[in-house]
């Protein structure tokens, strides 16, 4: 992605602030007038002094609905100052940080903040420019492992895989569990915390189409795969590749054939064709995951990937694991509903 894109999207997040503040002084104006209905005798509404209680409770019942609609809106907008506000903190360079929230946070314009702060507006031009440059996700939230995707500083900026186990995965690893567990209460704790990750991180849960969406920069952050991860950096320099210390599962993909195969020469030829050197180099240059062969794969690690922190990723950290398979009990448990309901907007996973 072109420079002048990603500064382009930058500034269109940081802009929304200002645009939120005016949102927040709508809402706030809503909400006092809907509390004065509520706070009016009988013949609130218009309705006549002979009204029915229970029509009257009835009116009351929809008046505190519409203001726990607008109380939820406006604690997003002040959610999404905060996040504004502490992405803008992240950056070290004091002046930096200064002039970003001269522009984005007070709105003042460059000939109010060449008289505030005695800069030209070359050098306040200059600035900005750094600033929006170095804005990134705060490496020091990172420490949190998996359960950064719970910090609310990033809420609505997480994309998720659209994957069951991938997604247990992150949150078993998140309450320090194994990923393949059969304990039903870790199982479900696991649940729970998909849940309110649900509810108040808003992420978006994606397939394939999260690598476009990360090298465009349209999110924080988002639970991808090394091979992806990787693809996504070449296209992107600004985004990073992180492993929790926590652990995650560690894999391999492989070709099988199968024991009804009737043409078992073709199936070898087959796969001797993609480990053959020039087809896994095109193969990993494609597709971004290390390749099995090993002189390919030393020469993206040392070569055409060097310091693409997603090629070749240490795996060595006893606390990764490989996925195993479940056996029916704990399968029919996960797609069981443990906690009996599931909120509209959240994915139910059928399977573990």
């Amino acid at each position: 992605m072109a420079k002048s894109e990603e500064i382009r999207m930058k500034e269109e997040f940081l802009e929304q602030y200002r645009k939120s503040v005016e949102e927040e002084q709508y809402l706030l104006v809503e909400m006092q007038e809907l509390k004065n209905d509520i706070l009016q005798s009988g013949t609130a509404d218009g309705m006549p002094k002979g009204s029915k209680q229970s029509d009257l409770a009835d009116l009351l019942m929809r008046r505190d609905k519409q203001l726990e609609k607008l109380t939820s809106k406006l604690c997003a907008e002040k959610f999404k100052q905060l996040r504004i506000r502490e992405t803008i903190g992240t950056l070290k360079d004091a002046a930096e940080k200064e002039t970003l929230k001269n522009i984005y946070i007070y709105a003042l314009t460059f000939d109010e903040m060449m008289e505030k702060t005695g800069k030209t507006r070359g050098t306040l031009s200059g600035l900005k420019k750094k600033a929006l440059r170095e804005l990134k996700v705060n490496e020091n939230d990172l420490k949190e492992g998996w359960n950064i995707l719970r910090n609310k500083k990033y809420s609505g900026q997480i994309y998720m895989y659209d994957s069951e186990r991938d997604s247990f995965m992150v949150a078993l690893k998140g309450l320090g569990y194994s990923m393949n567990t059969r304990n039903k209460d870790e199982l479900k704790q696991a649940y729970n915390w998909l849940i309110e990750q649900n509810n108040t991180m808003k992420p978006v849960y994606v397939g394939d189409d999260v690598m476009d969406n990360m090298i465009s920069g349209n999110k924080a952050m988002a639970v991808v795969y090394s091979g992806d991860g990787s693809y996504v950096i070449n296209e992107n320099d600004n985004m990073g590749f992180f492993v929790p210390d926590q652990g995650s599962n560690v894999w391999t993909d492989g070709m099988v054939i199968t024991k009804k195969c009737k043409n078992t020469k073709l199936a070898h030829q087959f796969i001797d064709y993609f480990l053959s050197y020039d087809v896994a180099e095109q193969n990993t240059d494609y597709i971004g995951y290390d390749s099995a062969v090993k002189s390919v794969y030393e020469y993206f690690k040392n070569d055409a990937f060097e310091g693409n922190p997603g090629c070749g990723p240490d795996t060595s950290n006893p606390k990764n694991e490989v996925f195993k398979d479940q056996p029916q009990d704990i399968k029919a448990y996960s797609c069981g509903n443990p906690v009996q309901s599931f909120p509209s907007s959240f994915k139910p996973f059928s399977k573990l």
